[in-house]
Order: C-alpha cells, then sequence, then structure tokens
C-alpha cells in the first residue's frame, strides 16, 4: 500500500491536513450494530445535562424509567398474586408439600438450563422488543390459567405446564429486563435507577401476596390469575409509550462460535469474586430474614 500526498481544506484562517489517502480506496471502520437510535438523533451531551439528575428518584426524571417503573411495579404485584395462587391451587389438589416444592422447582429449572443461551439471545436482540414479547407470552399464560380456573379444568398437570412456560419465557425476560434498564438512563444514574428498581421490586413483593392472600380468602384464585393477566397491559403499554429516541445506544452482541463457553470460562475465571458476591447476598437476605421474624 503506497501513501500519497493528503488533501488540504480550507478551514478559514488557514489549511487543514487531512493526512495521507491511500491507492486502495477509503478506509473503512466497522459499525456496531446498536438498539435505540442514531448517533445523529440521540445528543448523549444533552441526555447526561437534562434537569433533575440529583436527589434520590433522579431516574424518575427521566421519561422511559418512569413508565417503566411503574409498569413494572404494577405487573410484580400481580405476579406474586399469582405464585400465592397457584401454590394454594397445588395444595388443595394434591395436599402435598412435596409437589408444591416440585412445583416451585419447575419454574426455575429452564432458568438453570437454558439462561446463558437466553442471555446470548437477549444481547443479540432488541431489548425493548424482546420484552414486549415475553410480556404477551407471559400475559397470555396468565389467561390460560384463568380460564381454567374459571371452568374448573385445572389441574397439576396443566398447571406444571403453564409454570414451565413461564420458566422458559423468564430465561429471555430477565436479561431483556436488566439490560433495559442502563438503555434508559445515563451511567450517572444507572445506580439510582437499578436502586429504586429494586425498591419497587420488593414493595410489589409485599403488597402482591397480601392482596392475592386476601382474594383467595373472600372470592377464591381466579381472579389473582386474571388481574395478573391484565397487569402485563401496564408493562406492554409503557414499553410501546417509549420514546425509542431517548434510548441510550448500546452493542448488540454480534454471532459468533463459542460464546457461552467464553462466558461460562468468564466466569470460572472469577469465581472468587462470584463467591464473594454469593456471600454478601447470602448476609443479607439472612439479615432481612432476622429483621422479618424480631
Amino acid at each position: 500500500m503506497t501513501a500519497t500526498t493528503g488533501d488540504r481544506k480550507s478551514t478559514g484562517g488557514g489549511t487543514l491536513d487531512d493526512g495521507p489517502s491511500t491507492d486502495d480506496g477509503p478506509l473503512t471502520t466497522a459499525v456496531p450494530v446498536t438498539d435505540g437510535p442514531d448517533d445523529e438523533s440521540f445528543d448523549a451531551d444533552s441526555f447526561d445535562a437534562a434537569p433533575g439528575v440529583g436527589g434520590m428518584f433522579a431516574s424518575l426524571h427521566i421519561h422511559n424509567y418512569r413508565l417503566y417503573f411503574v409498569g413494572q411495579s404494577t405487573s410484580v404485584a400481580g405476579s406474586w398474586m399469582q405464585n400465592v395462587a397457584i401454590s394454594w391451587v397445588v395444595l388443595q389438589l394434591s395436599h402435598s408439600g412435596v409437589v408444591l416444592g416440585a412445583m416451585t422447582a419447575a419454574r426455575f429449572v429452564p432458568l438453570l438450563l437454558l439462561g446463558p443461551w437466553g442471555g446470548l439471545i437477549t444481547d443479540r436482540s432488541d431489548k425493548r422488543r424482546m420484552m414486549i414479547i415475553t410480556q404477551t407470552c407471559m400475559a397470555v399464560l396468565s389467561l390460560v390459567l384463568a380460564v381454567l380456573s374459571l371452568t374448573g379444568h385445572v389441574s397439576l398437570g396443566a398447571l406444571i405446564a403453564v409454570v414451565v412456560s413461564l420458566g422458559i419465557v423468564n430465561v429471555f425476560d430477565g436479561p431483556a429486563r436488566q439490560s433495559l434498564i442502563s438503555n434508559m438512563v445515563g451511567r450517572d444514574r444507572i445506580a439510582n435507577a437499578i436502586a429504586l428498581n429494586s425498591i419497587a421490586m420488593n414493595t410489589s413483593r409485599i403488597i402482591g401476596p397480601a392482596v392475592g392472600g386476601l382474594l383467595i380468602a373472600s372470592v377464591g384464585v381466579t381472579p389473582c390469575f386474571f388481574f395478573n393477566a391484565i397487569s402485563f397491559v401496564a408493562v406492554i403499554a409503557s414499553l410501546v409509550a417509549m420514546r425509542t429516541s431517548e434510548l441510550m445506544p448500546s452493542q448488540r452482541e454480534v454471532r459468533s462460535k463459542g460464546q457461552i463457553r467464553a462466558g461460562l470460562r468468564y466466569i470460572a475465571g472469577t469465581a472468587w469474586s462470584t463467591k464473594r458476591y454469593l456471600n454478601i447476598e447470602l448476609l443479607k437476605d439472612q439479615q432481612m430474614r432476622g429483621a422479618i421474624t424480631a
């Protein structure tokens, strides 16, 4: 490759050298596929400089995150209502704690087996569209439970099928939900957004079972399933109403061989950090349990 003299452009008071050009044509660089808007339509400087960046509720000043926060809080409360209702139905049908434990485990088996693959597929996809698909699937499954309960055709087999299906959907919904938060807020707000999301999730875990228990005691389990199906509308509506031009672009993972193996090797290489993190989470859980029982 032979370099030639570069062009010189006028810049008002002088000239600017473009640098060397080549006989092989213009130099090109690979542009990664990203989620969200193009660089021309997204102004990162104005995004980070938006008013109200400080304070406990800083992330709620962002339109997209505010929609997500409200929709997700409603949906999680409905999901916990459904969890309580499923557990109640399983006990009524089987009168066995072992069957109840197996039903609970069935929900997490898909995540255990397919979790890395689901995360990889999510990394290659648009997170917002992925969540619209997964939330719609969950709404349909909840509606199926509601119809089965209403018609009196609910059975352990049907419950296992629905619970496993929900677990498979969660394989993709979990990574998409967690990744989308970083697309909605800037780096200076990500810690605040995660904290607010955690508060919303834990609050919903308290409200959902409480309301579910009251409904079961007063009118039965069917309204719990119907309410959960309806609660997904809040999430789907919030995702559709988001301003895509305000979503921060993120690089999508390009398809290649050995990506899951590379991820597992990374986890193995950071085993000490992972163990420390798990120990901290276990300690926090024990402290929370102690505070509840005190």
